[in-house]
Parts: structure tokens; C-alpha cells; sequence
């Protein structure tokens, strides 16, 4: 595992498993190919939307760190564009909106799931990916710090 200092997070890159295969386990660690599978799913999760995104970040929190950390990016990338199209979905039923609201709609899920497919393509070659344009709200309000000091 190699990692490398990109927007001021480190990111890890899959190339071997090693994580210790000894000593006391609070979860079961899973190998490096179902940790790559997550994170891509975590990516192609993004052309539903934040909730495939979230899910796989519950699941793979401190059991898979690539998947993880990709996890974490996709949900960071995903949470504006959802909430654009849930706000373009109630603006479509005001009179007159519908057909714009549509229209806008529809090239949001469009940005969001092209941009979707290209990260999942990267990560599974087990690469990181960093979205372009990607706000990063998630981690203002949650960082792992305060996760770890939580389960604390």
C-alpha cells in the first residue's frame, strides 16, 4: 500500500494487503479485491444518487480502507447533485416549471452519472480518484477525528 498527499488528505493507493494478519481484530478485515469492489461500487452507486454511496460506506467503514476513503469521495461528490435533483423534482410540479425543471434535471443526472462511470473506472484499476469538481461538504461536517473520537 503506497500513499500520496492529494488536497490534503492521504490517499491510498491498492497494489498488496498489508494490514497484519495477526494480533486482536475488532472487525474482520476483507482482501483487497472485495475492497477495490466496494469502492467501484461506491462509484457506479453514484448514477442513483448519495444512498449507494452512504451505504457502502456504513458497511466498509473500518473493515475496508480503500473502499472507505472512495466511499467518502463519492458521497462528497454525489450529496449537491442529489439534492439539486430533489429540489428540480418539487420545483417540476409548480405550473409552468415542469418543462424546464425536467430539463435541467436531466442534465444534472447526466453530469453526475458520466462523472459516476469515469470514477468507477479508476478506482477499479485500484487507483484513487479525485472528483474535479467535487465541494467536499461531507468532510466540513464529519472528518474521522471526530469519528474516532466518538466510538472512543
Amino acid at each position: 500500500m503506497i500513499t500520496t498527499r492529494n488536497f490534503y488528505r492521504t490517499r491510498i493507493f491498492v497494489t498488496n494487503d498489508v494490514r497484519p494478519a495477526t494480533g486482536p481484530q475488532k472487525t474482520r478485515k476483507i482482501s483487497v479485491i472485495q475492497d477495490r469492489n466496494r469502492a467501484t461500487l461506491a462509484h457506479f452507486g453514484g448514477i442513483l444518487g448519495i444512498i449507494p454511496s452512504a451505504a457502502v460506506f456504513y458497511v466498509s467503514r473500518n473493515n475496508a480502507p480503500f473502499a472507505e476513503q472512495e466511499a467518502r469521495e463519492a458521497m462528497n461528490f454525489t450529496l449537491l447533485p442529489s439534492i439539486a435533483l430533489v429540489a428540480l423534482w418539487v420545483v417540476s410540479f409548480l405550473p409552468g416549471m415542469g418543462n424546464i425543471a425536467m430539463v435541467l434535471g436531466a442534465l444534472v443526472w447526466l453530469f453526475m452519472a458520466i462523472a459516476s462511470l469515469r470514477a468507477g473506472i479508476e478506482v477499479n484499476r485500484g487507483e484513487p480518484y479525485s472528483y474535479r469538481i467535487n465541494p467536499r461538504l461531507l468532510d466540513r461536517f464529519y472528518s474521522t477525528e471526530n469519528a474516532e473520537s466518538a466510538e472512543s
